[in-house]
């Protein structure tokens, strides 16, 4: 995120969040101090409340980040899917030696196991999310020969050799 810095290296929001509180408590009217700060009094309200809440530490910035992700996959099909992956690479579970190593092949074994699996799309975020996946090696699109290959002489066109 890019926050507002004043030159002292503190947050421009906090400062004068700061500031409002402290000509209120010097007994400046709210209209006066929201003049004076160019800022609403609805927002001079919900300072007010979160310095009466929390104190000066309060007045700081706050993430305004979710608290909990409500569909977040539970932990324990995450953790099926990492074990599922697991022991298909190691190779030890003999149904499993030779199966493919894919989302689709993991929701496949968490249907047999009675658990429902989420999508595919998930399974490889989880997989990524533990360092599971192997980037798979990309093929070079065009093959040069080399500089001194032999290629047939031709005299005319459309003639074989």
């Amino acid at each position: 995120m890019n926050e507002l810095l004043n030159e002292k290296g503190q947050d421009e929001g906090a400062v004068v969040r700061n500031e409002a509180i402290d000509l209120y408590l010097q007994g400046l009217k709210v209209t006066d101090i929201c003049r004076a700060l160019s800022r609403s009094r609805g927002w001079f309200y919900q300072t007010l409340k979160r310095y009466q809440q929390e104190g000066r530490a309060g007045l700081g910035n706050k993430s305004r980040a979710p608290h909990m992700v409500y569909n977040r996959t539970n932990t324990e099909v995450e953790a099926a899917i990492v074990r599922i992956r697991q022991t298909i690479t190691d190779g030890q579970d003999p149904e499993l030696r030779y199966a493919n190593m894919g989302a689709d092949s993991i929701a496949l074994e968490l249907k047999r196991l009675k658990i429902k699996p989420p999508h595919r799309a998930t399974i490889n975020r989880i997989l990524e999310r533990h360092n599971l996946l192997q980037p798979r090696q990309r093929k070079n699109k065009q093959h040069k020969l080399p500089e001194d290959y032999p290629w047939p002489k031709v005299e005319r066109a459309n003639a074989l050799h």
